[in-house]
Order: structure tokens, then sequence, then C-alpha cells
């Protein structure tokens, strides 16, 4: 194993295959913006390079402006999109235009590709963009949008407002239609790749009820006058529902933990890939552990109690190491993890929430983990 990277943290953000730093991915309004310094972390490379940032004229001042870094691990573009002012000068008026800028990070002094905001849409009714792997959407009042990677150009737009989004795609909220009764709502899930329905399911009428992880959402199914609900995840990369499954879960990758600690004791680990139940433990054998928290990263449960606060091998039941200091966190891509030193504040399960935002306090290490095998160290 070894560190790659310098340390994550602050206005880090989570994104399709690498994370990135300085980059607001909400459409910010002001009179003179300008793009912070920042950087992005390259696999290929296994280290940070800087963030390309766009050149603006002398005499136009940017007013709104967003970006992110959209791609997979293999084909990684900084995205910005900006509007620019060029104030009147002599008899010639005042002007402004939204523009579309990618950058190659590898290559950072020469844009890759380079538009204009489509004319029959106004970038002022879009408020945030959203990274995928096919290029990135942008959503808001305006509507949502998935514009190409390699062009800049939209692909598909709908006129839904009221979105969920990830990287792989978004859900809508539907009120009324055939089989929507009172007190319910359907669900429609659309792929980022080309805006199409792929799925739809009936649940309840719940602001919030939507939990969004990095490729799929967690949704409550059922019929109101059946009075009983259970929760799916929904997979948009095979566009299947999986479970059902408790509430409150965390995912690392394509695994899902969720556990309780009080009268009904359980732990329970799911392959959400095959859908199956790989490791559980209830009432008695998980009580007499004393957990204070749980995390899984890996193959691993890292157990914090008043004793040992053991590493545990699901696959073996087998503890390989007590009293651990150091946690991955985060997959990041297929072979790299966030490593963070020292249990974090709230004890989050994850460090990176909604949105992608980094949101623990202790700096993490970005470390080559092959094919996301973490064996330690734990100290």
């Amino acid at each position: 194993m070894t560190e790659g990277s310098d340390g994550a943290g602050g206005d880090v953000v989570l994104g399709s295959g690498t994370v990135f730093s300085g980059c607001n991915q909400t459409l910010a309004e002001g009179d003179d913006l300008e793009f912070s310094q920042g950087q992005v972390f390259v696999p290929s490379l296994g280290r940070n390079v800087r963030r390309p940032v766009p050149a603006i004229p002398a005499g136009q001042l940017v007013i709104n402006g967003a970006c992110t870094v959209a791609g997979d691990e293999n084909v990684l573009r900084v995205v910005y999109v900006f509007t620019v002012r060029t104030p009147s000068s002599g008899l010639n008026p005042e002007s402004t235009e939204t523009r579309l800028v990618t950058y190659d990070p590898n290559q950072p002094d020469t844009p890759v590709a380079s538009t204009v905001w489509p004319a029959d849409s106004n970038v002022v009714d879009f408020e945030h963009i959203v990274p995928t792997q096919w290029g990135f959407m942008a959503h808001g009042r305006g509507g949502i949008m998935g514009f190409d990677l390699t062009t800049l150009h939209p692909t598909w737009r709908s006129a839904d407002t009221d979105v969920e989004a990830n990287r792989q795609g978004y859900v809508t909220f539907d009120t009324r239609g055939e089989g929507v009764d009172d007190f319910e709502w359907r669900y429609r899930f659309h792929s980022a790749k080309d805006g199409a329905e792929v799925a739809s399911s009936i649940g309840p009428s719940m602001p919030g009820g939507i939990d969004v992880f990095r490729d799929g959402f967690g949704v409550e199914k059922g019929k109101h006058h059946d009075g009983a609900y259970e929760y799916y995840y929904f997979d948009m990369r095979d566009t299947q529902f999986k479970g059902p499954i408790p509430t409150g879960g965390a995912f690392w990758g394509d695994t899902y933990t969720a556990y309780s600690f009080g009268q009904a004791s359980f732990i329970a680990v799911w392959d959400m890939d095959k859908n199956e139940k790989i490791f559980s433990r209830e009432g008695a054998d998980v009580a007499g552990l004393n957990i204070e928290d749980l995390f899984f990263a890996g193959k691993y449960l890292y157990i914090a109690n008043d004793s040992d606060s053991p590493v545990i091998n699901i696959t073996t039941g087998d503890k390989v190491s007590s009293n651990w200091q150091v946690r991955p966190t985060e997959v990041i891509n297929r072979d790299w993890m966030l490593v963070v030193k020292g249990h974090v504040t709230n004890e989050y399960f994850n460090c990176f929430h909604e949105e992608g935002v980094y949101g623990c306090y202790e700096d993490g290490t970005l470390v080559y983990a092959p094919n996301g095998q973490y064996d330690g160290p734990w100290f």
C-alpha cells in the first residue's frame, strides 16, 4: 500500500472517479467573480495536479459561474460554465455571453472544447451542475439538461424541476397518474446518459424521502392503504431494485452496511451488486460486543468499543487488528481510496456527503489500493 497524494479536506469534492478542490458546483452570481485555485487528483499519475482555470480577457467580468470535474478515472475533464459581461464602450452596448469550457488536467494550458450556452434557454434558470461519466447535468427552475463531455452540446433536456440527482441520473416525483393514490408519489428514475426513464415505483409522499447515493437511490416502496413500506436500493447502473434492506445504512463501494445497537441489535452487510447479504450477526452476539460505533471498508468491520476496538475480516470472522487508529472512509475509484487517521468528528461513516462535499474536519490521504483492497496499516 502506498500513499499517493496530498491530503483531502477543506473544500474537496468527490467527483466521478476522482476528487478535486476549489470548484463550486452551484452557479454563483456576482458582479466580478473569480475562479479560485485548486487541484485535481489524476489516478493514472497517482498525484494532484493544478486545476486549469479559464483566462478571462481584459475588460470582461464574470457574473455567473460554476465548475466541476466530469468523466471517469480514465478520461477526466474539468468543466466550467460561466457568464461574462462586456461593459458598453462608445456606441457598442453592453453584452453578456455564457460559455462552456473543458480542460484535460494532464494538459492544463489549452481547452479541450469550448462553446456557448444553448440560445433557447437561460443559464440563470439553472442552479447546479452535476458531473457524470458522460458529461454533466445542469438543473434548476429551468428544468434539467444533459451535456456531452466531448462536444459540450446538450444531448437531452426535460422540464422537470423538482429532482434529486447523482452521477448516474436523477429522480422525479409524480403526485398524480395511474396507480397513485392519496398520500403517495410515483418516483421516476432517469438515466444521466440520455434522460430516459428507466424505472418507476410508488411510495409515500414524503419530501426528502429519497436517499441519494453515488450510483443509486434509496426509496421506500409500497401502497399507503397497506400501511407498510419497505426500503429498497435502486441501482442506476443495472436499473434494478435491490432489497428490501434496513434504512439508515451506508455504502462502501458496492457494499451496504446497516446496524442497530438497541433492543433489536444487529449488524448486516450486503453486496448490492449481487443483491445478497454477505455478513450478519444479531441479538446477544451483537449486544455483548458493547459497540459504540461501527464502520465497514473493503472486507473489514471497524468496531469501536470499550475493550479491544477490533478490525474483523467478514470473510473469515477473524480479528486482524485491535485498537485501530486508521480507517478508510471512501472509495474514490477502482484502485484509490481515502484513508483518515484517527476517529473522525461525529464518527461519520463516510466523509463525503451529499453532492460529494467533504464533511469531516480531519484531513485524509489518498491511498493506492488495487481493486479496492486495503489490508492495513491500521495504526
